[in-house]
């Protein structure tokens, strides 16, 4: 809160310290609460004053002195325990079971046809028919775990699988450039994307789960439970045993609730989640994979993402990552004694009718190209092919493999880790950045130093790409793409082509200076072969090199 004070038309603000806001917040949420009920305990006691009968409706009075009074006896507790183990029981095997089947049903699309009418069967039988099924099966003790095992697997089951299979193409194909593999791209890409819509599918389960393990207690009577004892109360019309027992099982599904609430809310922060579009918790990001701890990254619900650059509309360029290159043909597969010039023979491309070059030839020398033409007329599809990010319809291309690095036009970073980390993503898994061992973001760490070179402070280098401006994350992505061509080089390998898709765009004058001198001696220093894709005469005179034009020229 701010209070301001007018004089003169001079404003001065008071800013309430962090501190005092947050107790002020968590006062406001206890009075809320306690508002809350006692507006329904007071509605509830006037119908019972009104009713005016014990016998179909109880005072709160005398429920809660009924339920105190059974606080001090064994059946309680001992049913409570029972219920609560069953429940909790199915609960996490449904969630285990709903987990297994989302990742195998995204992952195959045979097993998800064949896996598709189970899930449909599940959601659209009544729970009192499988209690029924279920007392002929099953002993009637294990009867609510199987019932809230059977509600929540489906639950869980479509909430994960359908954030599964939206997962950002762009990031996917990011990860496949950039070589993290399956293990880091699980772990870096589909977790922290698919995560916000789990967790939410595990709460809203939850008091289904409690809902129907006490239905199924009531129909099924195990010997020792919270649902025989409510059966027994309306049997023998204890109508306020009954109002007691329900009392307890509100009580207990409120605790519930909160407990999971608050170990997803841990999980959360220690696990570095994105979650739609808010402000994110910090969090730690840790590299699994790296023996040396080598990124540490602040993430959580954070949704903002990248906000990229406007790309150049290609006709008909797809996304998928995947595609494999059988138009295509690598007639010269790298070994030390290859040449390094790319030679591209007939090389032809269409999107329906939509023709994006026919019979295409050309040849890219050692050192920098600068590919021109006007807008849409295939450059970036041309570079795509060439990375292996596309397929061609035919044609040959020689002397590039798959060790390649691309900057794409938009920056493509993982808007749940530090800019620092994204660079780092660049690494192989376990590879130490530095000399000794330490985190990503440290000012003496490699991705810290390239940001450096490009005039990011150690301040830029620790926050997510959605406190960013458009020019700082393009840098961002400069050093992550010099990140992965030195970490071939270091492998021993040759970079056989560096692909560079406007990488001057949008950055003023001053981190415009900085990021051409870093593209000469961070990229372009080794020899081998890089295209840049322009529309821009500066660019081609800053950067320097031979052009080639769309159309075949050269100069």
């Amino acid at each position: 809160m701010k209070r301001t004070r007018t004089d003169d038309n001079v404003r001065t603000f008071y800013k309430r310290p962090e501190k005092n806001d947050a107790a002020l917040k968590a006062v406001k949420v206890v009075l809320t609460v306690l508002g809350v009920a006692a507006f329904w305990l007071g509605l509830w006691m006037i119908l019972s004053l009104r009713v005016d009968s014990e016998l179909l409706l109880p005072s709160p009075v005398s429920v809660f002195k009924r339920l105190f009074r059974l606080s001090g006896t064994a059946e309680l507790w001992k049913a409570t325990g029972q219920t609560l183990g069953r429940i909790l029981l199915g609960y996490l095997g449904g969630i285990l079971a709903g987990t297994v089947l989302a990742a195998l049903t995204a992952w195959s699309s045979w097993i998800s046809a064949v896996a598709a009418p189970v899930g449909r069967i599940a959601k659209a039988t009544p729970v009192a028919s499988f209690i029924i099924l279920a007392l002929v099966w099953l002993p009637a003790g294990n009867i609510p775990s199987f019932i809230v095992f059977l509600l929540v697997t489906p639950i869980v089951w479509d909430a994960l699988k359908t954030a599964l299979l939206s997962v950002d193409k762009d990031l996917l194909e990011m990860a496949k450039i950039y070589r993290l593999g399956a293990f880091r791209t699980v772990a870096h890409v589909y977790f922290p994307s698919a995560l916000p819509a789990y967790l939410s599918s595990v709460i809203t389960s939850l008091g289904l789960a409690w809902k129907s393990g006490i239905a199924a207690e009531v129909l099924c009577l195990p010997r020792i439970s919270i649902g025989r004892l409510l059966y027994e109360s309306k049997i023998y019309l204890e109508m306020t045993d009954l109002f007691a027992w329900t009392t307890l099982v509100v009580i207990l599904s409120v605790i519930m609730e909160a407990a999971i609430r608050l170990a997803v809310k841990r999980f959360v922060k220690s696990a570095a989640p994105a979650q739609g579009g808010k402000t994110a918790e910090a969090a730690r990001d840790n590299e699994s994979s790296a023996s040396d701890g080598e990124a540490a990254a602040t993430a959580g619900p954070d949704g903002s993402g990248d906000a990229p650059a406007t790309a150049e509309p290609e006709p008909g360029v797809s996304s998928v990552a995947d595609a494999p290159n059988s138009g295509i043909t690598a007639t010269n597969k790298y070994s030390p004694a290859a040449p390094a010039a790319i030679e591209i023979r007939g090389l032809s491309k269409s999107y329906g009718s939509n023709h994006v070059f026919t019979d295409y030839s050309a040849s890219i020398p050692s050192g920098v190209t600068c590919l021109t033409g006007a807008s849409g007329s295939g450059k970036t599809t041309l570079a795509r092919i060439l990375a292996g990010l596309e397929e061609g319809d035919a044609g040959t291309v020689s002397g590039v493999d798959h060790n390649v690095v691309f900057l794409f036009q938009e920056p493509r970073l993982l808007p749940w880790r530090t800019a620092a980390a994204n660079v780092a993503l660049a690494a192989p898994a376990g590879r130490s950045l530095r000399a000794g061992a330490g985190a990503a973001g440290d000012a003496d760490s490699r991705p810290g130093a390239l940001l450096r070179k490009l005039g990011l402070t150690e301040d830029d280098a620790a926050k997510r790409p959605g406190e960013l401006s458009g020019g700082m994350r393009q840098r961002v992505s400069l050093a992550r793409a010099a990140l992965s061509g030195e970490a071939l080089r270091n492998a021993g390998k040759r970079v056989s082509l560096t692909v560079l898709d406007e990488p001057l765009k949008g950055l003023d004058p001053a981190s415009r200076a900085a990021a051409v001198n870093f593209i000469k001696t961070e990229l372009c220093a080794d020899g081998s072969p890089v295209l840049i894709i322009t529309h821009s005469r500066e660019d081609i005179d800053e950067l320097g090199g031979s052009v080639l034009n769309i159309d075949g020229k050269t100069g």
